[in-house]
């Protein structure tokens, strides 16, 4: 049974993962390191709750 929860702060090092995996299957290779700008947008949108991510498992 799949069991689903809201990501949190604790997600992100997985949720930047995720994204840099979805913009090179969209075709856009990262040409510079992006995993900065990344864990600020995840901590300040996660924080201010305007940022929902469900997780599976």
């Amino acid at each position: 049974m799949m069991q689903y929860r809201k990501a949190d702060i604790n997600d992100i090092p997985q949720l930047i993962e995720l994204r840099k995996k979805q913009l090179i299957d969209e075709g856009i290779e990262p040409s510079v390191d992006i995993d900065k700008e990344l864990h600020e947008f995840f901590t300040n949108k996660l924080s201010d709750g305007s940022f929902i991510q469900w997780l599976g498992r």
